[in-house]
C-alpha cells in the first residue's frame, strides 16, 4: 500500500505560491485592461467628496472585467474609479483613478442582449471603460453633468 501522507512542512510553500500567482494575475489584468496606463495620467490617491456607489461592475479595455469590485464616486469635477478596499491586494497594480469630466466622452453601446455605456477618456481613447446604463444614469444625475446623451 502506498502512503500519500506528506509531512506538514511540505505545505509551507503553498501560501507564498498562491500569493505570487494572485499578484501575477492582478498585474496581467491591470496591464491588459489598461488600468496601469490610465494610472500614469489619472492616478488619484486621495478620496473625493461626492456620491459613491460601492461594489460596482465594469469592463476596461474591452477585455478585463471587474465584477462587483469597483467603487465609483462622482462629483461636479469628475469621476473617481477605485477597487474595493477589501481587496487590498488589488491596489498593488490598480491605484485609484480620477478623470475630470472634460476628459470623458460617453457613448451608448450594445451587444445582442445587453445595453451599456462606454466611457472614453481623452488621454487614452484606446482604453474604453464600460458600465451599465443604470450606473451611468446614476453618475450623471449625481454629478449634474450632461455627458450622457439621451438614447
Amino acid at each position: 500500500m502506498i502512503n500519500f501522507q506528506q509531512p506538514p512542512w511540505m505545505f509551507l510553500w503553498l501560501a507564498p505560491a498562491i500569493l505570487a500567482a494572485s499578484a501575477a494575475i492582478l498585474f496581467i489584468m491591470a496591464e491588459v485592461g489598461g488600468w496601469r496606463r490610465l494610472a500614469k495620467t489619472y492616478a488619484c490617491r486621495e478620496k473625493i467628496d461626492g456620491t459613491s456607489w460601492w461594489m460596482q461592475s465594469g469592463s476596461m479595455g474591452g477585455s478585463t472585467g471587474y465584477g462587483m469590485s469597483l467603487n465609483i464616486t462622482a462629483n461636479d469635477q469628475g469621476l473617481r474609479i477605485a477597487v474595493v478596499p477589501l481587496v487590498v491586494f488589488f491596489s498593488l497594480f490598480h491605484p485609484p483613478l480620477f478623470i475630470p469630466w472634460e476628459e470623458i466622452q460617453a457613448v451608448h453601446s450594445q451587444t445582442f442582449f445587453y445595453q451599456y455605456v462606454t466611457l472614453i477618456f481623452q488621454a487614452h481613447p484606446d482604453i474604453p471603460f464600460a458600465i451599465s446604463n443604470r450606473l451611468a444614469e446614476k453618475i450623471q444625475a449625481a454629478s449634474g453633468q450632461r455627458w450622457l446623451e439621451e438614447a
